[in-house]
This record gives structure tokens, sequence and C-alpha cells, in this order.
């Protein structure tokens, strides 16, 4: 919270201020005459402004940022495709790169009594909790695809961005999302030395076989491609890699790309000397922090609930809608404060929001863990509101709030401390418009419906506590 005082007197107010609670009213309240010696006269609470309130599309996100830093880039990648009754279809595939882990083995035969032999090549995904959506517990078709264009990576990548592929799969299957994260599948591993597996126990994942011809394509032009100088020669043989699944599933589950052992295009292959197989192998393509690493977001709200809020051009409606991913944000007009742009300190000022319980929804689609407030310059940029900037970089969002509170069955509602902003505002230094949205939304797509500021029943509401100083 960013308060100028006028002396430490007022600083100490402010404090005393703090510790009363305040009832829903305008009346002034007259406080601690004798400590303020008449400099701090009375508090006042208003929560009756009028608040303008529509839902907007939401724009492009950036998923790969350039220049590339692993730290900036997804912790997890999102597959799946559903059909949701209040916002319409949602889809998330993925784009993706691989590349050498260490030199690869040398495929041509060293002399005339060795040869190498694929066995398969599979592509692992490991399954990941961390973003999934809806519900995964059904079966999901998941297809892996040759990226055919050249992938070129001079700017930073957003989540609308396509790649020409193949007209046919490499390979795909049909499973349930296993996402426990617990070590609880059993693998069997080459020994790499000699003949035989060994039993190992892993984390659950995706594993996609892919076509042998594929396969045999670059198991044998992998040695030609490889530069230890120039590691992006692989990308002429292999361009790259766009996963997605296949129909209408019931939600979205995550996987891990970066950062992980278990990831990448694996090849299992024999050793054989004078006819005879002497080992069995395998070979890891990894996927590298300078890897193309890109998720697709489609959001289509074409005969959904939320489409006609999209295009009523109603500056005020009884709903307003926020969805994370590429879907929708709520816009947010705060009313003229001239009234109060005085000699003031505001204590607290708060947005709350009440959740709106539709009868088209169910209990699939989980409500947002946590929501940002931003503010627009006059030149269109977004930022995070300083309220929720300065708690997220203190490590203490709780201090911003946006977060669900469930009141009762049937009442759950957010509640933001939106204090430095609105003194920010009557200052001059914002403008009127917050954008509402999923903290993260990059990552998430949770989703909310709220009470519009046209409704009957519960509409947003701006709570102030101010003190008048003479």
């Amino acid at each position: 919270m960013k308060i100028n005082f006028q002396s430490i007197m007022y600083v100490a107010a402010a404090m005393c201020v703090l510790l009363f609670s305040f009832s829903a009213c305008t009346e002034n309240t007259a406080i601690g005459g004798e400590i303020l010696e008449g400099d701090l006269q009375n508090t006042q609470f208003r929560d009756d402004f009028s608040l303008t309130a529509n839902t907007v599309r939401g724009d492009s996100l950036r998923v790969f940022p350039f220049p590339i830093v692993a730290s900036t880039q997804l912790p997890e990648y999102l597959l799946g495709r559903y059909e949701d009754p209040i916002f319409g279809r949602v889809e998330s595939s993925i784009y993706a790169q691989v590349s050498f882990t260490g030199a690869p083995p040398d495929f041509s035969a060293p002399n005339d009594t060795t040869a190498y032999f694929l066995d398969s090549v599979v592509l692992v995904l490991p399954y990941l909790n961390t973003a999934d959506y809806g519900d995964t517990d059904g079966e999901f078709t998941t297809e892996v695809y040759r990226i055919t264009e050249d992938v070129v990576i001079e700017q930073s990548l957003y989540s609308d961005k396509t790649y020409e592929i193949g007209a046919m799969p490499l390979g795909s299957v049909t499973t349930t999302v296993d996402n426990t994260n617990a070590d609880s599948i059993n693998l069997e591993v080459p020994r790499n030395d000699t003949l035989g597996f060994n039993t190992v126990l892993s984390a659950p994942q995706l594993r996609i076989p892919l076509d042998n011809a594929f396969g045999t394509e670059i198991f044998t032009g992998a040695d030609e491609f490889f530069d230890a100088e120039n590691p992006a020669n692989f990308k002429d043989l292999l361009k790259g890699l766009h996963v997605r699944t296949e129909g209408i599933d019931e939600g979205l589950f995550s996987v891990a790309l970066r950062d992980n052992t278990n990831a990448g295009l694996f090849f299992y292959y024999r050793r054989n000397v004078n006819g005879e197989d002497v080992t069995n192998s395998s070979y890891r393509f990894q996927f590298k922090a300078d890897d193309l690493k890109l998720t697709n977001y489609v959001t289509d709200h074409t005969g959904s609930i939320v489409a006609d809020y999209l295009t009523d051009g109603n500056d005020d409606d009884d709903l307003l809608f926020v969805q994370g991913l590429s879907g929708v944000n709520g816009k947010i007009i705060l009313p003229n404060l001239d009234e109060l742009n005085g000699n003031i300190i505001v204590n607290k000022a708060e947005l709350v929001l009440t959740v709106a319980n539709l009868p088209e929804d169910g209990n699939v689609y989980a409500l947002p863990g946590q929501l940002r407030l931003e503010t627009v310059d006059e030149l269109g940029n977004f930022f995070s509101i300083e309220d929720y900037g300065s708690a997220l970089v203190s490590g203490a969002l709780s201090r911003f709030g946006g977060t669900p509170e469930v009141l009762t069955v049937d009442e759950t509602i957010y509640t933001m401390n939106i204090t430095a902003h609105i003194q920010n505002y009557l200052r001059g230094n914002v403008t009127d418009e917050m954008r509402l949205t999923v903290a993260d939304q990059r990552r998430f797509a949770n989703r909310a419906v709220f009470y519009g500021t046209a409704s009957e029943q519960s509409p947003p509401q701006l709570r102030i506590y101010y003190t008048e100083i003479e």
C-alpha cells in the first residue's frame, strides 16, 4: 500500500484507524481526537459507487519468450479439447523440437561384422497434475505429427502461432491420464552394455509409439546431421513435432517437456555382431531450453452463453465472465471519485465480486485459484495494478486477495485489495479502466462467472475506507 502521510502523526493515526471495524454507511465516525489533536477528524466508509463492467475477448499470450531463457518458459504444457456449455470450445496442442543428448551412436557399421537394428521409437511425455482442467478421467487419443516448415525463432512466440504439419500422423495412442506424480509404473529399460532389460520404477508418462519408417529415417540420418559446433543442423533432418488430441475430450491434461530426464524422443535398438545381438540400447533426443516448446490455444465461443455478452455492445451486463488461456477477461471502469479527491488517506479499498451459479454449469470446471487485476495506460498497454504487483514480488499474494472465499453453499466471493490503485487513481496516475484476468492465464484454463453491474443480485462492489485530514 502506497500512502503519502504529511507527518509521523498521520502514520500513527492511520494505524489506529485500521484497528476499528467499519459498518456499511456513509456517516462520519469521530475517532482518536485526543491523539490526533484535530489533524484527523473522522473516518468514512462507502460502498455505493457505480461501477461499469462488461466482458471482452482475450488476446493471444506470450508462451515462448525471446530472448530464450529457460526460467521464463512454461513449467507444463496442456493437451486436450473440450466443449464448455458456458464458454464454448477450448483446445490446447503442442509444437516442439528435440535435440541431441550428447553425440548420437554411429549407426553406420564400423566394419562388415557390426550392424544396428531399430526396434521402436517412442515419444515420451511425463504426466503432471499442475494445470489439469475439467474431467481428465476418461480416455484421450493423442496423435503426433511432423512439422514440415522451417522453425525460425527470432522473436517471442504467442499462443495463436501454428506451423505446417504432415497430412498423416506419425503415431497415436489411446489411454487414460495417470497424474498421480508418484513412481508407480514399471518400465523395461535396455541395459545398454549387454542383452536384456532392467525393470525400473518411474513416474506415470504418456508413451506414443511412432512409425518405424520415420524412426529409421532419423535413426540412420542422425549421425550425418550431428555437429557439436552447430547442433541446430539436426533441425534440417527433423524440424519438430506437433502433438494434439483427436476428437472431443472432457478436459485438458498437462505434460512435462523441459527439465525432465524422462521426457524426449526415445530410440530403442540392438547392436549385432557377426549375426548375433550383443546389446539392447536406447538413445534419447531431449527437449532443450533453446528448442521450440509452444502451446497453441484455441478458444471458440460460438454458440455459447458468453458469446452473447461479447457481442451485445452493452457497457453494463448482468453477468461478468473471466477465463484463462486466451479466453475472455472482465473490463471494469471505475466511477468518478472527484468528490473524494481531497486531503484524504485511503485506508483500505476493496473490489468484491460474487460468483454467479448458472444452471448450465456443473461441478467439472473449477473456479480460478487466483485472480489478477491489471490497469491500462493511455497507449493501451496492460500491467498489474500496484497492489497485485507488490504482493507478487514480496511473495505474499494473500495481501492482495483474489482467491475464492466460500461463504455458504450457494455463495462464493472474491475480494481484492486495491488500496494503492485507488490512491493512484485519485492522484491521476492511472486511468479509470481495470482488466480482470485469471492469474498466470498462459498456464491455467480455469474460468468463472460473476454477477455483473446490471444485476440486481450481488453486483460488483467497490468498498472504500478513508480518512479526511484537515
